[in-house]
């Protein structure tokens, strides 16, 4: 301990302390490892030192604050202790701590007599912690609770009545103690002052809630004597608190992200919930607060601050969109954050809006890449897949976007990928590009099939594909027609022009499901009568297209299944972005736990300052 404090001065760029200063640093290291009796026999020894040399430390004043704030983690009595006004001003928060510590306790135990040592023989004496005691008492001194008269003397000058065992007494002890502390503590030396009222606020929102409970007991009472009589009970009015609970959250209006992150997670999670229901949220505050979280080890709590920015587009915007949507990206969800691939999901969109089209496949990869890792994931890849698939039919098929999409696309999903760039080949009749996609694809089975039936319409020659339908339909009609309402709903999907270089086709294949209709039987004639419905209200649609005035009324003459068109030209997919992030439902915090008062140094303008830190 000794090695730590001298390290410390060193650290500080001072001289090597005075035993008296030595004494102290280590006082304040003890404390931060809430070794609190340690520090009792620390002021010990510096009575002695005292008594000696005549000499005290230059933070003697401070050191009484160690020993206030020891004494009341330990829920030992402050009895005779000055109180540390002229150091850091913690006296009420030790006695908030030692009223919390002893709430529940009961009388101290009754200590034996002194000059029962005697029977040993030993000699045994009380001291309290001014007393100056010798090398044999500092190293077998003990300490213990007992009959505590400070607290009553404050609580009386506070005007605060009532027996200490009622909630609402308890509830208005704390609160008289951290207002106290709002003025004591009024210091540069002292951080992490939004705790203060960050638990002052928990209290005022506890009596509501004791309030609420005793209105609510009332009126079971008086509903159960009015039906014993007879009567019709009416409830009162609901107790509407939202303007009084609106008052009481304007003390967080001036709060930075430092003041919200000096509170633990669950209660700044708890009360910032309060301030967005009640419109008061800062969209600068939660966003400063999302980038802070982003550095810490546990990063869980940035979805939940992500909620708290709101839903609008420009909201949603501010989170996805430049640096901070990439530094999203970058974090390792073993952190605890998971949703970055919905995030990448909103960038890869903007990238085609921007027509960054490079860009957006980038970012729909990654999102299928860790689309499990997200709460929706089947909804994120869902639409990846639409939005890579849509992207990718833009390109002619090319060796590097080939290359791109191989190292991109996790390989359970580049098999969706391909199959969607084999359809648009063969609909497009681009041999090349069919060519190049099917050498990537490495599968068998129900695709392979179709690629050779799809290889004569990729290479232009439209009547050997439909000869081919026409044999098929004869040897195998159940897998021709499913062929064919595949055929159908890709055409579905192309752009205008494209489907009426089709015509023929359509035309065609409408003629051979009629043809089919008359010959097969049962569920086989069905399923052929109503794909030849699906090929006729594509051709009537073609058809009215020319006859349509408005650029409405051509784009809805294209589909008969609704998809969206913009003249003669197919956009994209309409589906609403997914955005995964709730805020979590978190119980109110107590307010029956010891605030927490570590003793923290940092580097001021004239050299080492020896401060505080106070947290929940």
């Amino acid at each position: 301990m000794i090695a730590l404090a001298l390290a410390l001065a060193a650290a500080s760029g001072l001289e090597a302390p005075d035993p008296a200063t030595l004494v102290y640093y280590n006082a304040r290291m003890s404390l931060r490892e809430r070794e609190s009796e340690e520090v009792l026999r620390m002021w010990l020894l510096r009575n002695a030192l005292e008594s000696q040399q005549r000499v005290l430390s230059a933070y003697d004043a401070d050191f009484r604050s160690l020993v206030w704030v020891a004494l009341g983690d330990l829920g030992f009595c402050q009895d005779g202790v000055d109180l540390d006004d002229d150091g850091a001003g913690l006296w009420p928060l030790a006695l908030h701590n030692w009223f919390l510590k002893n709430m529940r306790r009961g009388e101290p135990p009754d200590q034996p007599a002194p000059f029962d040592a005697f029977d040993i023989p030993q000699q045994a004496r009380f001291v309290e912690l001014d007393d100056v005691l010798s090398v044999d008492e500092l190293n077998h001194v003990r300490f213990y609770r007992t009959d505590c008269h400070r607290m009553k003397t404050v609580l009386s000058a506070g005007g605060v009545p009532g027996e200490p065992n009622e909630r609402k007494v308890q509830v208005a002890v704390l609160k008289f103690l951290l207002r106290a502390a709002r003025v004591t503590t009024d210091r540069p030396t002292v951080r992490g002052r939004s705790t203060i009222e960050a638990r002052l606020l928990d209290l005022r929102l506890k009596e509501l809630d004791l309030v609420d409970r005793e209105t609510r007991r009332d009126e079971r009472t008086r509903r159960r004597m009015i039906r014993e009589l007879g009567g019709s009970f009416v409830p009162s009015p609901d107790v509407a608190r939202s303007k009084e609970v609106a008052e009481l959250l304007s003390v967080t209006d001036d709060w930075g992200a430092d003041d919200w992150l000096a509170l633990e997670s669950e209660r700044r999670i708890y009360l910032y919930d309060w301030i967005r229901r009640a419109g008061r949220a800062n969209g600068d505050v939660t966003r400063a607060v999302v980038d802070r979280l982003m550095t810490h080890e546990d990063t869980s709590e940035v979805g939940a601050w992500i909620a708290f920015t709101g839903t609008t587009a420009a909201a949603k915007e501010s989170i996805w969109s430049g640096d901070r949507g990439r530094r999203l990206l970058a974090i390792d969800p073993a952190t605890g954050f998971r949703e970055r691939a919905a995030l990448a999901l909103h960038r890869g969109v903007e990238a085609v809006g921007a027509g960054r089209l490079p860009d957006a496949l980038r970012s729909f990869a990654y999102a299928l890449r860790y689309a499990d890792e997200s709460s929706d994931s089947e909804g994120v890849r869902r639409l990846g897949l639409r939005w890579m698939s849509f992207v990718a039919g833009r390109f002619k098929v090319t060796e590097p976007l080939m290359t791109m999409l191989v190292e991109l696309v996790p390989r359970g999903d580049l098999a969706r990928v391909l199959e969607g760039l084999i359809w648009d080949a063969a609909l497009a009749a681009d041999l090349e590009s069919f060519d190049r996609t099917v050498a990537a694809h490495r599968g068998r089975g129900a695709l392979s099939l179709r690629i050779e039936r799809l290889r004569p319409l990729a290479g232009g020659d439209v009547g050997a594909f439909l000869t081919r339908i026409r044999s098929e339909m004869v040897e195998s009609p159940h897998a021709t027609l499913r062929f064919l309402r595949l055929f159908l709903e890709r055409l579905e999907t192309q752009d205008g022009d494209l489907r009426a270089r089709h015509r023929p086709t359509l035309d065609a294949i409408s003629r051979e499901l009629a043809k089919a209709t008359e010959v097969l039987d049962g569920g086989l004639a069905r399923n052929a009568r109503e794909l030849e419905g699906v090929a006729v209200a594509m051709l009537e649609g073609l058809d009215a297209v020319e006859l349509r005035d408005t650029e409405r009324d051509r784009a809805r003459a294209l589909s008969p299944s609704s998809e969206v068109f913009a003249g003669s030209i197919r956009l994209a997919p309409t589906d609403p972005l997914p955005w995964p992030f709730e805020v979590p439902s978190i119980r109110p915090p107590s307010v029956f736990r010891p605030l927490k008062i570590t003793p923290v140094e940092w580097a001021g303008d004239e050299g080492l300052v020896m401060g505080w830190k106070l947290g929940q």
